[in-house]
């Protein structure tokens, strides 16, 4: 029976579901500040007086220095790489459209996508039984949520 449902579902519904599985990772990315880049200044100089015997002469050096440029802007705003964050706006979007069309239950709607996609740690059933809704109830939340975002990726 698993085939015959399989068999109906549009060719991008698995891709969909992966996407949907990534979504924590490419989140924790995006949070993760960057390493603070580090520029190479104009140069100081730095006299030092060397005594030889009698003679004393001026030796200079010229060092470079180092410094942040921009470094709350470096490290805190940035964006991932078009790929991911195309993928990663279409989850968000689909968590906030979530949130707008079903205002009285879209705790349990993104509880069970939280069990089964980002935890990874339940079945349909599982959340369903965990939610305390029917298990064909999780699983139109589900579809719908998958359908969510692949509008949300121009898919057909």
């Amino acid at each position: 029976m698993a085939q015959t449902q399989r068999k109906n579902l549009p060719a991008w519904w698995l891709y969909v579901k992966s996407i949907i599985r990534q979504y924590p990772e490419l989140k924790k990315k995006l949070e993760t500040p960057l390493e603070p880049k580090i520029s190479r200044g104009p140069g100081i100089s730095y006299t030092m007086i060397v005594k030889n015997g009698k003679t004393e002469r001026a030796v200079t050096f010229e060092g470079l220095s180092r410094s942040t440029s921009s470094p709350v802007e470096n490290c805190v705003i940035h964006d991932l790489p078009p790929k991911e964050q195309r993928k990663f706006d279409a989850v968000d979007n689909a968590i906030r459209q979530t949130k707008i069309l079903h205002p009285y239950d879209y705790q349990w709607r993104l509880e069970i996508i939280n069990l089964v996609y980002f935890k990874k740690s339940n079945t349909i059933a599982g959340a369903a039984l965990k939610v305390g809704c029917h298990t064909n109830t999780a699983g139109a939340w589900q579809a719908e949520f998958i359908r969510l975002v692949a509008e949300e990726l121009d898919l057909p």
